[in-house]
């Protein structure tokens, strides 16, 4: 890779660090990001788009970097590096997005909103149950990597990424299989998931505008026999763009139901061991299931699902003692106290 290969903006001057730092994007990074059979896809992808088009360049630095934060301390040096890149490419993006794409910008701006998802997901700093919601006070941004995986419906639609030109169409019919409204087949084998539907209000009669819970459970009880690895995670990942407009809204008010569902996708995506995804499952798949356990003492089939999440979640509970937290009763409890203390129910 050769720097005056690289397209340099007014602004946007690149140095060798930087074009050091992609390869360890392309040998170490990128492979774990994509699902196993899109790779030679996204490699084309990110090798044909990234030099011309700074604002993905600044992504992919970005998404480098944390990767790098995730495996070890970065320097005050890299640190700052790493979010003046994120500054730059979320501010270019949305100046795309103000001013009008050109055509060829439509394949990138769909490759950089994916990787600003990754981050969103990703910046995460939290590393208990206690310092994070549920358990933890309310904050504006607790909900922003939901926000913005709804928010990449738009970018879906600006830059269209079915189409046949597109560097992404030989993994179309995948896309599609993505945004496919879920459909709920009710001869259920998994009692967990046949609970979960029917504490949630979800009957032969429901669907995606009637009953606000209605798309992400079809997609939970889908996957209820789908280990979730590299080959599969693009389903899983529809989670999210199956999910209703008011799903997060629940969440914001603690509706054990939502908060249920979300902690049974937390519990199926653990098994992945995505880099980006590890820390924020791990802390808030247990934080739920703590919550609902203290704040839902008296409402068996709440408990009786909150143990099977803890059932389906692939990590180690955290036996540590809680921090006093917005709503606990109790000054001091242990969380793994707390989740054996869940009935083992027989069914």
């Amino acid at each position: 890779m050769l720097l005056d290969t690289v397209h340099l903006d007014p602004i946007d001057h690149f140095s060798l660090k930087d074009l050091e730092l992609l390869k360890n994007w392309h040998s170490r990074t990128m492979p774990g990001l994509t699902m196993a059979h899109w790779k030679h896809v996204y490699e084309n992808a990110y090798t044909k788009l990234t030099f011309s088009h700074p604002f993905l360049f600044h992504v992919v630095l970005t998404v480098t970097l944390m990767h790098e934060r995730h495996l070890r301390p970065l320097s005050k040096k890299l640190e700052l590096s790493m979010f003046y890149h994120w500054q730059r490419a979320a501010c270019l993006m949305n100046q795309k997005l103000r001013h009008g794409l050109a055509l060829d910008e439509r394949d990138p701006l769909w490759a950089c909103s994916g990787m600003l998802a990754c981050l969103a997901f990703a910046s995460f700093d939290a590393t208990t149950p206690e310092e994070a919601w549920p358990l933890a006070p309310p904050r504006p941004d607790d909900f922003d990597y939901m926000k913005f995986c709804c928010g990449k419906k738009v970018i879906w639609k600006l830059t269209d990424p079915l189409r046949k030109d597109s560097v992404f169409s030989p993994v179309a019919t995948d896309f599609t299989k993505m945004h496919d409204a879920p459909s709920l087949n009710f001869q259920l084998q998994d009692s967990a998931m046949a609970r979960l539907v029917q504490l949630c209000g979800i009957d032969s009669t429901s669907t995606a505008d009637n009953n606000i819970y209605y798309g992400a459970v079809c997609v939970l009880v889908n996957l209820a026999n789908i280990e979730c690895n590299s080959k599969t995670m693009s389903k899983f990942l529809a989670f999210f763009g199956c999910m209703h407009s008011d799903f997060r809204l629940l969440l914001e008010q603690y509706d054990p139901c939502a908060m249920l569902i979300l902690g049974f996708w937390y519990a199926k995506v653990s098994h992945s061991q995505q880099w980006w995804l590890q820390r924020r499952v791990n802390v808030q798949c247990q934080g739920i299931c703590v919550y609902l356990i203290h704040h839902h003492p008296n409402d068996y089939n709440v408990l009786r699902l909150v143990q099977d999440i803890k059932m389906t979640y692939s990590g180690q509970w955290q036996d540590k003692n809680a921090k006093q937290y917005h709503g606990y009763r109790e000054s001091s409890i242990s969380v793994m106290q707390v989740l054996e203390g869940v009935p083992e129910f027989t069914y």
